[in-house]
């Protein structure tokens, strides 16, 4: 954790809270995204990728609504919006 502390963006906290989705660490996979979008200097399909990891980690981790209020600030041209859209339906089920 000490390198992403000090890089001078949040990508590799965003990459650790990835993997911890993997891990099913929803959690702290949440958390650590956040550290990473909180402390900035993502381009903006990565932050739009981030936010989209992060609504899955909440949702997987039982909190849909705070998922949904995420996915729905995924803008993007990525491809990042439409996955986050096809999520909030599922997540409806």
């Amino acid at each position: 954790m000490a390198e992403a502390e000090a890089a001078s963006t949040g990508v590799i906290y965003t990459a650790i809270g990835e993997a911890h989705i993997g891990l099913g660490q929803y959690d702290k996979a949440a958390e650590l995204i956040q550290k990473g979008i909180d402390k900035g200097g993502l381009k903006p399909d990565e932050l739009a990728m981030a936010k989209l990891h992060k609504g899955i980690a909440l949702h997987m981790a039982g909190n849909t609504s705070a998922a949904r209020s995420t996915w729905g600030e995924v803008d993007a041209t990525n491809g990042a919006e439409e996955l986050a859209r096809n999520w909030t339906l599922i997540s409806r089920k």
